[in-house]
């Protein structure tokens, strides 16, 4: 009957891709790619994250989304609020706008009890949860490249680039040796007349 939105949805998909150590950055691009949630919604939902303080930006070469505190310091709550703000939760039951303690509606005393349980239930679950629960229920989370612990991510990085660096170095040096070897190619001669 009554649940979150979609957007508060999409934030703790997209929480859940950053991992809980803080030097590590992901790109909007990344965290579509492992959530497949649709690129401009991400960035407005990153916009209001960053915004609340739950997520670190930070543009340019290297930069990208993080979290700005662990994962098991962060409530569901936060969260909510960071999304959709506080008055989405203050709002009436029944969706009326006239509804207040000074007028309320036939449900007001008991949604105004219901919603301040709700509050509690929600501050006591912490992110580090709802984050576990999503990447198992999810295998396209725990199994994403994005989402592997940053030293996995990073040794791999090493060991491509390493060897990359190594072909490049032995093609430049096999390449002059032929040069050597052959003498200078025609376009070096035309150039010499």
């Amino acid at each position: 009957m009554l649940s979150l939105s979609r957007t508060t949805g999409y934030a703790i998909l997209a929480m859940s891709c950053m991992g809980d150590r803080r030097g590590s950055w992901l790109l909007a691009k990344d965290i579509v790619a492992c959530t497949r949630i649709p690129g401009p919604y991400l960035s407005r939902v990153l916009h209001a994250l960053g915004k609340s303080g739950l997520v670190l930006t930070k543009r340019g070469y290297r930069g990208g989304f993080a979290l700005a505190r662990p994962r098991n310091r962060i409530t569901l709550l936060d969260v909510i609020e960071a999304v959709e703000g506080q008055a989405c939760q203050d709002r009436c039951v029944l969706g009326l706008t006239e509804c207040s303690d000074e007028r309320g509606c036939p449900v007001h005393e008991f949604w105004k009890a219901e919603r301040v349980k709700i509050r509690a239930k929600l501050r006591r679950i912490s992110f580090a949860d709802v984050a576990a629960f999503e990447c198992g229920a999810r295998e396209h989370l725990a199994t994403c490249a994005v989402y592997r612990p940053p030293s996995v991510r990073t040794q791999a990085k090493k060991l491509k680039a390493g060897t990359a660096r190594d072909e490049s170095r032995r093609g430049g040096a096999q390449g002059r040796a032929v040069k050597r070897r052959h003498g200078p190619t025609k376009k070096a001669r035309a150039r010499k007349k």
